[in-house]
C-alpha cells in the first residue's frame, strides 16, 4: 500500500487537534457557545429592524373607522420617515404624545391632514375641513367632523379659530386626525404634534387593503 494512505493505522501519529471555536473551546462546548454566538447577533439584527425599519402595530379602538378596525395589524415603515411635505398629506402614522409615553399604552394611529405652512380650519356645523381655504374631499372618514376637542374650544375662547384666521402649521408639526371623526381623541383635542413624536408610517394591513370604502353620507 502507499505510505500515503491516510486511512492507514500509525500508532506514532499525533492527534489532529479538534475544532475550536475562535481558537478557545473545541467539541461540544464550542458549538453550543457558537449557536449562543448567532442567536444573539439575530435577536439583536431583530431588535434593530423593529426599532429602526419597521415593526408590527396593533389597532385598538375604533377611531379609524372604516379604513381600519379594531384588532387589525399594521406594518409600519420607521426608517428614515418625517411627514413634513405635502405629499404626506393622507399617510396613516403612529405616534405617542409626550405626555402620554406609557408603555402600556397603544400608539395612536391617525392620518395626516396638515403639514407646515399648511392652514386649517373645520366648520363643525357643516363638517367641512378647509385647508388652505378649500374644502378637502374626505371619501375615507366615517362621518362628516362634527365634534371638536380642548385645543379648538382653546383657539375660540381665544378668538383665533374661524374661517379668516384659520390654524397655521409651523415648522416641525403636523396636524392628525382619526377618521372616524366624532370618535378620535387627535390634533382638535392634542393639538398639532410634534415630528419628532411620529414613529413611522403605516404600509400595509396584515390580510388586507389599507384602505377600505367608507359607505354613503348624508
Amino acid at each position: 500500500m502507499s505510505e500515503n494512505n491516510e486511512n492507514i493505522y500509525n500508532p506514532g501519529a499525533k492527534p489532529k487537534p479538534q475544532k475550536k471555536f475562535f481558537g478557545l473551546v473545541g467539541g461540544l462546548a464550542g458549538e453550543i457557545l457558537e449557536w449562543i454566538l448567532w442567536l444573539g447577533i439575530a435577536v439583536a439584527l431583530a431588535l434593530f429592524i423593529r426599532a429602526h425599519v419597521f415593526t408590527l402595530v396593533h389597532v385598538s379602538g375604533e377611531s379609524m373607522e372604516y379604513t381600519l378596525e379594531n384588532r387589525d395589524w399594521l406594518f409600519v415603515n420607521k426608517f428614515m420617515y418625517s411627514p413634513d411635505s405635502a405629499n404626506n398629506r393622507g399617510d396613516i402614522v403612529i405616534f405617542t404624545p409626550e405626555h402620554d409615553r406609557n408603555p402600556s399604552r397603544d400608539v395612536y394611529i391617525k392620518r395626516v391632514i396638515a403639514v407646515v405652512g399648511d392652514t386649517i380650519y373645520i366648520d363643525f356645523t357643516t363638517g367641512n375641513v378647509y385647508l388652505n381655504d378649500e374644502v378637502v374631499d374626505e371619501p375615507f372618514i366615517k362621518d362628516r367632523t362634527r365634534a371638536g376637542g380642548s385645543f379648538i374650544e382653546e383657539l375660540t375662547r381665544a378668538g383665533e379659530w374661524s374661517r379668516e384666521t384659520p390654524l397655521l402649521i409651523e415648522e416641525g408639526y403636523v396636524f392628525v386626525m382619526g377618521d372616524n371623526r366624532n370618535n378620535s381623541t387627535d390634533s382638535r383635542a392634542l393639538g398639532p404634534r410634534p415630528l419628532d413624536e411620529v414613529m413611522g408610517r403605516a404600509v400595509f394591513r396584515l390580510f388586507g387593503r389599507l384602505e377600505r370604502q367608507a359607505p354613503d353620507r348624508q
